[in-house]
Formats: C-alpha cells, sequence, structure tokens
C-alpha cells in the first residue's frame, strides 16, 4: 500500500471507525412520539389536542376525551423520520450519485467552489449531524370503563440513531493533508437504541368541577424492553502534517453496546430476548377552561434502563508518526494503528428513558360565539416540548409549534402546522384523515417540503395510523 492510499483510508477509516464497529442495528433506531399521527399532521403539536388511543404516549389525561367510543384498537400506527444538517438530496444527487460518461457512471471532479458549498453545510451548533427514527406501535387497545375512564394498554418499540460527522474529517477527505495542515476529528458522536414498552394507561375526567368544563388527570406505567444500545463515549483523533512532510497523529476512541443474544444470530424474531430492562412513568393532566378554551401538561418517559447483557467496549488509543515515506513498515502504520481496535466485556449500565416535558393549549374555534355558524369544526392548538437529556427521541432544545385540523365535512379532517426547535430546524406540516363510523384512517407528514421539493430538504418524514372503534 502506498503512502497516499494510507492517507486516503486515513480519512474513511475516522469516518468508519465509530460505524464500522457499530453492530448492525445501530442504523437507525430511536425513541419518539410518530405513532400519534394526527398530532405529527397538525405540527407535532398533541398536548392539549390529543384523544383516545393518540393520548397514550403523549398526555394519558386525554385517554377520556374527545371520544365516546368503548372500544378502541389501533392497527400497527407507525411514524419515520430522517435527515441531518449535512446532506440534503439536491447535494446527495449532485455530488456523489455520479456523472454519465461513455464509460457509465463515474465520480464527480470536484472544484474549488463546490467543496467549499459543502463545507459550508457543516456550520453551526450542531455541525454534520445526520439522524434516523423510527416508531411502531405493535399493538393497542383502548376500553371505557362505564363512570370511570379510560383504560389502554399498548406495545411500541421506539428505535433510532444520531450521527454526528466533525467539520475537520469532511474538510480532510475534500482536501488530503497538504504540508503544514492540522486536523482536529474530535467531536465525533454516535447513540442509536432500540427498545420496546409494554405501557398501561389510564385517563378520567374528575367529577364535580364547577368552575370548569372538565378537569381530566392521567397516568401510564410501562415495563420497558431494551434489545440494542451503542454510545461513543471519547472520539478524540487527530492528524498533523509538518511543513516537512512529517505526519503525527492519533487514534483515541471508546464506545460502548449492549446487544440481544437473540439479534447476534441469523433470522429475524419479532420477540428477541432483552438485554436491557427498565421501568417509566408518564403522567398528565388536562382541563376545559371553557367550551372553547382547554390546556393540557405532561412528564413523558420517566425512568431508566438498565443494560445487563452482552454488554461491551471498543476502544483503541494509538500514536502514529511517519517520517519515512518510503519505509514500508511506516507506510502500513495506519492499517496496524487501526487493526489495534480492542474489545472487552463491561459491567451494567443504566441510561435514562426520553423524559420529556409537554404543555399545550388548544382553542375550538366553531364553539366561539361569532364563528358558530362557520361550518365545520377546526381547531386551533400550540404546544411547548422541552427533553430533560440529550438522547434518541428527545432533545433539551425547546421546540414550540403551531397546529390546525379543519373538518369541513365531519369524515374528512384536513390538518396542518409549523414547529421549530429541535432535531430538524423549522419544518411545516401537514396530514388528513379518512373517518367513518368504526374506522379511522390518518396520514401525515411534519415537512411538507420533503413531499413537494425533495431535492431541496434534508429531512423527511411520514407518519401513517388507522383505528377501529365502537
Amino acid at each position: 500500500m502506498t503512502l497516499r492510499e494510507n492517507l486516503l483510508a486515513w480519512g474513511r477509516v475516522l469516518l468508519g471507525v465509530f460505524l464500522l464497529s457499530t453492530p448492525s442495528w445501530s442504523q437507525g433506531f430511536a425513541l419518539g412520539e410518530r405513532q400519534n399521527t394526527r398530532g405529527i399532521g397538525m405540527g407535532r403539536t398533541s398536548a392539549a389536542v390529543s384523544y383516545g388511543l393518540d393520548a397514550a404516549g403523549t398526555n394519558p389525561a386525554n385517554l377520556s376525551l374527545g371520544t365516546g367510543y368503548s372500544v378502541m384498537i389501533g392497527i400497527a400506527p407507525t411514524g419515520f423520520q430522517a435527515g441531518g444538517d449535512v446532506l440534503s438530496y439536491e447535494i446527495y444527487t449532485e455530488f456523489f450519485s455520479g456523472v454519465d460518461s461513455p464509460d457509465g457512471t463515474i465520480g464527480r471532479n470536484m472544484t474549488e467552489d463546490d467543496k467549499l458549498r459543502i463545507l459550508e453545510r457543516f456550520s453551526g451548533e450542531d455541525p454534520g449531524r445526520s439522524y434516523v427514527d423510527l416508531d411502531a406501535r405493535l399493538f393497542g387497545i383502548g376500553v371505557r370503563l362505564p363512570g370511570t375512564g379510560v383504560l389502554a394498554f399498548t406495545i411500541t418499540d421506539y428505535a433510532g440513531a444520531a450521527l454526528t460527522i466533525p467539520r475537520d474529517l469532511a474538510r480532510f477527505v475534500l482536501y488530503g493533508n497538504p504540508l503544514g495542515s492540522s486536523y482536529d476529528f474530535g467531536g465525533a458522536e454516535v447513540t442509536a437504541n432500540w427498545m420496546r414498552a409494554y405501557t398501561l394507561s389510564f385517563g378520567s375526567t374528575i367529577p364535580g368541577i364547577s368552575f370548569m368544563e372538565f378537569l381530566s388527570i392521567g397516568g401510564g406505567v410501562k415495563h420497558v424492553q431494551g434489545f440494542a444500545y451503542y454510545e461513543v463515549l471519547r472520539s478524540e483523533s487527530r492528524l498533523s502534517t509538518s511543513r516537512y512532510g512529517v505526519l503525527t497523529g492519533q487514534i483515541d476512541f471508546l464506545a460502548r453496546s449492549s446487544q440481544s443474544a437473540t439479534l447476534k444470530g441469523s433470522g429475524f424474531d419479532l420477540f428477541p430476548d432483552p438485554s436491557g430492562m427498565g421501568w417509566g412513568f408518564d403522567l398528565g393532566v388536562s382541563a376545559g377552561l371553557t367550551k372553547a378554551l382547554s390546556i393540557g401538561a405532561s412528564v413523558i418517559d420517566i425512568g431508566s434502563i438498565a443494560w445487563t447483557d452482552n454488554n461491551q467496549e471498543v476502544y483503541t488509543d494509538t500514536l502514529l508518526t511517519i517520517d519515512n515515506p518510503l519505509d514500508p513498515e511506516q507506510q502500513d502504520a495506519i492499517v496496524n494503528a487501526i487493526s489495534g481496535i480492542q474489545q472487552r466485556e463491561t459491567d451494567t449500565f443504566s441510561t435514562r428513558l426520553p423524559t420529556r416535558f409537554r404543555a399545550g393549549v388548544a382553542l375550538q374555534v366553531h364553539h366561539l360565539g361569532a364563528f358558530r355558524h362557520m361550518g365545520g369544526e377546526l381547531i386551533l392548538a400550540a404546544d411547548f416540548v422541552r427533553g430533560f437529556h440529550d438522547a434518541p427521541g428527545s432533545s433539551t432544545e425547546a421546540r414550540v409549534s403551531f397546529g390546525a385540523e379543519y373538518k369541513g365535512v365531519p369524515w374528512l379532517p384536513v390538518r396542518a402546522g409549523v414547529w421549530s426547535g429541535g432535531p430538524g430546524g423549522t419544518n411545516v406540516s401537514f396530514g388528513f384523515g379518512v373517518h367513518t363510523e368504526y374506522v379511522a384512517i390518518d396520514l401525515a407528514t411534519d415537512n411538507i417540503g420533503w413531499a413537494v421539493a425533495p431535492g431541496r430538504t434534508s429531512y423527511g418524514s411520514l407518519s401513517f395510523g388507522a383505528t377501529v372503534r365502537f
């Protein structure tokens, strides 16, 4: 292997070391709220307007509100999102999908302007961040207990991953290592998990409250099984090339993981053996101040999970010096350094569930005196959400959202909203439903730009849900 090939390999290795050492499940999982399709269509707004089974996992106090059905069964509501701060679909197709030639598709030769355009995407507080989330409710049922409230049982999978690529790594891959260059690849991050929550929730309206329309409280207890977890704890690699051509570097990397023994085998298992277990709690309250105005607040996923089985650490801390490019041993130094990555078993560790606080307000415009004859039903709502710590499915960056739902005809609700904050930036949502007496089907995206102009967006999502009720 030549020295040039070794240097190019360095960039690929530093990018891949925390990806290739990550088990296959870490490529796309996280906790979230995306099984609430109605709320997604309203700009992720749900604290005061999520009713029935939609309230499980967002605000359990609303379980008994907004619906008079005795039984509600969710049919696999599922939500997916993927995106990042760096690559839009347009950037990817222009620079990384190749160009046509008489010999077929070949790589594109980038100009200086091309490189600068890509590096500009690595600016801001979270440069190079990419993520993917998936929520899937495997089963959900809610039963109204006469004179008491609604009891719900749900089985929900949460999965996702977040990756941060340092700007210096992108700069090195684009420019190589000219004389006098120095790169700091610290700050590379990967966090990923796959969990399943078995949740028993209850919501009830308190009788005898005369000074408001209603007061409802709710809570939930969940048994959480963890099937996979991965986290980079330390990534501090560096590379420098002196003006005399001496290359020095360090690879310093530490990650930990836990993985179900079932997943290590071949084939797919819908119910793998967990490698971690824990407990969580949900609390919520809602109040109707008037017939038109209501408020709600909740704290979701209070708890933690202990990872006990198949726990490992992946680590290396290696120094590298190349001062003689003609020395074959030094030419192979990078390959030898990477081969020094080691694994070791580690003790039980705990991680917190992605605890989130949510508060919201909803206005049913059609109940206001001036709009009682407007035709149809119009709901306007707003939410504030903030996580207690950064993790897949949670962010300490506050998020605000505004949403609307209009039913010009009872069976065709149309929804829209806008939300800003947290991963994803600012986006416009859209959704709709088809509701019959016994079946409700809903579809939504919280970034309509992904659907109408995919070339200009770096974030996309889609949520689907169906409910049988009687």
